[in-house]
């Protein structure tokens, strides 16, 4: 059986306004995934990303922002409900 799924360094590369990007090919179908669009400046509006010069690896996203776990019953940090008895 042959393998439906193949990333190689001579594909998928594609030119964006800020580098080269580099994806990967599933069956016919070429995937970029976590390409920057913009850069956070603390209190500021987003800004353009940073050019790079080499293929920036778009295989995968990113890393994920940590989530803190939230109950949903009322807590200490949670005002009341409205309504709520």
């Amino acid at each position: 059986m042959e393998k439906a799924f193949c990333c190689a360094p001579d594909f998928p590369v594609v030119q964006t306004n800020y580098g080269p990007v580099r994806g990967y090919r599933f069956r016919e179908i070429s995937s970029f995934k976590g390409i920057p669009y913009g850069r956070a400046v603390r209190f500021h509006a987003p800004q353009p990303p940073q050019p790079w010069a080499e293929p920036l690896d778009a295989s995968s996203y990113g890393c994920v922002c940590p989530l803190l776990s939230i109950d949903k019953r009322r807590t200490a940090c949670a005002p009341p409900l409205l309504g709520a008895g």
